[in-house]
């Protein structure tokens, strides 16, 4: 809901910047309680949901790189054997915190239809919440099919979190429309910017803010 975010960073990154070089995604915050959402009928023939399996990773990267995401994606280990994030769950369980990531996949055949990205991780480990969320992507465009499969697999992703404990589940979206979630039972929070970029352009985001809000100060100073 603040303006502050979307304004500072895409006047920074489009100044700046190169647009290869950063991904700024708008992310709507939806809740709802982790009770499965009702479903009638089954799901359409040949179409299954589960866990990731051997050739998915390649799909899912090709994934983000169609869509043009492919900073972001790897920013947050997407590719390869980082998907699952089983290196990084190891690390975090010998310092007896939880953090990992569950993959959902919804398929008919070889095929990727959508899948969800579940996060997990100990209270506190990230404060913003970010690392308890789940996100949906969709592969597929035939939008009909896909309203048929979506609430099975979001069901599934409700369950992990159930399994959990959590009394509250959250998601963030970029994709889906909006009516979809309000028929489905999930309540809009706020709004989120993500502005994602390479790590040896930290200063130059320092020197803008810098120069930016020092001129401000100055403004004011001169009218004290």
């Amino acid at each position: 809901n603040n303006p502050w975010p979307n304004k500072n960073f895409r006047a920074f990154a489009e100044q700046r910047l190169r647009p290869r070089d950063y991904d700024l995604t708008l992310y709507h915050i939806y809740q709802r309680d982790p009770s499965p959402i009702p479903v009638s009928g089954d799901l359409p023939v040949g179409v299954e949901i589960g866990g990731v399996q051997n050739g998915d990773s390649e799909i899912i990267k090709n994934y983000f790189i169609q869509s043009g995401k492919i900073l972001s994606a790897r920013s947050e280990s997407f590719f390869g054997s980082g998907l699952s994030l089983q290196e990084t769950s190891r690390l975090y369980r010998k310092k007896g915190l939880r953090r990992q990531r569950r993959i959902f996949v919804a398929r008919r055949g070889a095929k990727i239809l959508c899948f969800a990205v579940a996060e997990d991780a100990s209270f506190g480990v990230n404060l913003s919440g970010l690392l308890n969320t789940f996100r949906v992507y969709l592969v597929n465009n035939e939008r009909d099919l896909l309203d048929q499969v979506l609430p099975f697999l979001i069901n599934k992703v409700l369950d992990f979190y159930r399994s959990l404990g959590y009394t509250e589940v959250t998601l963030m979206n970029s994709e889906l429309h909006e009516d979809l979630f309000k028929r489905w039972g999930f309540s809009w929070i706020r709004d989120y910017y993500c502005l994602t970029f390479h790590r040896q352009s930290i200063l130059q985001y320092l020197h803008y803010i810098r120069e930016k809000y020092g001129r401000l100060e100055c403004r004011m100073l001169r009218r004290v």
